[in-house]
């Protein structure tokens, strides 16, 4: 009776490390990691102000945060200079080395010179064309950061559509706005507005699009793209078809979702 007795709590050990062990390989998955840089540039100290980049961009970050992004640099990055800007992005880069998805937001002068993108930091004073890749920030370079692991998805959103700050100095080809671009490998890239085009503004010192963005980020369940779509819409809509928002993208993987929080129907029971 005894060889019975422990021949049975044997088996039952045996099956019940089978069984954790099964639990413990099909449990939920390990949440991805993400990591977003948000830099809102509104306080210029050689160009006209502008009130919503910074207001935008502490949005945007908050949004996020709560979709589980980790922030590159704790908070919003405002007002950065050339050097801050370089140390953010630096920063991000660092970061980013593992991530599952790397996400930039940038809010504030976008400018290009004869078809090469540009963004603006709060201590930029070109005089002359060749000032751009000294004063300015490529935005081509900016983008050369994010290559590196092949799995990793890359979300850049360029809320950049203002005049251009530096026109009274009569550079030769330095024109408002961004010019259209290749994207990278893995990469979505969201235009706030048309090429060329200005965006406009909204309430509360809010930016059209970004207070788009933002409510379409709090829907749950949404794909990569999907977020970016609605806020497309959305800004079409708000400003009467006056700012139309651009997405592009290379092949990503279509299943990531920016708000993971699965949807629920009323009253149904939890798994």
């Amino acid at each position: 009776m005894r060889r019975v007795i422990g021949w049975v709590g044997q088996k039952l050990s045996a099956t019940i490390v089978l069984v954790t062990a099964i639990l413990t390989a099909t449990g939920p998955a390990a949440a991805d990691k993400r990591v977003a840089l948000v830099i809102g540039n509104s306080i210029h100290e050689r160009a006209p102000l502008l009130d919503e980049p910074a207001a935008d961009a502490r949005l945007l970050a908050e949004r996020l945060a709560r979709l589980g992004f980790t922030l590159s640099g704790g908070t919003a990055q405002i007002d950065l200079g050339k050097t801050g800007f370089d140390r953010a992005i630096a920063e991000f880069k660092g970061r980013i080395a593992d991530a599952d998805i790397a996400l930039i937001y940038y809010a504030g002068y976008g400018l290009n010179l004869n078809g090469t993108n540009y963004l603006v930091p709060v201590d930029a004073a070109p005089a002359k064309a060749s000032d751009a890749d000294t004063e300015l920030r490529s935005l081509d370079a900016v983008l050369r950061e994010l290559d590196g692991s092949p799995r990793r998805q890359n979300v850049v959103i360029l809320d950049a559509f203002r005049s251009n700050p530096f026109e009274a100095r009569g550079i030769a080809g330095l024109a408002a706005g961004l010019a259209p671009m290749q994207v990278p490998a893995s990469t979505l890239l969201a235009f706030a507005a048309q090429p060329g085009r200005s965006g406009r503004h909204g309430k509360d010192n809010h930016g059209v699009y970004a207070t788009a963005l933002a409510d379409a980020l709090q829907q749950p369940g949404r794909r990569l793209i999907e977020p970016l779509i609605e806020a497309g819409i959305a800004t079409r809509r708000a400003t009467d078809r006056a700012q139309n928002p651009v997405v592009m993208f290379t092949p990503i993987d279509g299943e990531t979702a920016l708000n993971q929080a699965a949807e629920k129907a009323p009253g149904a029971a939890s798994p």
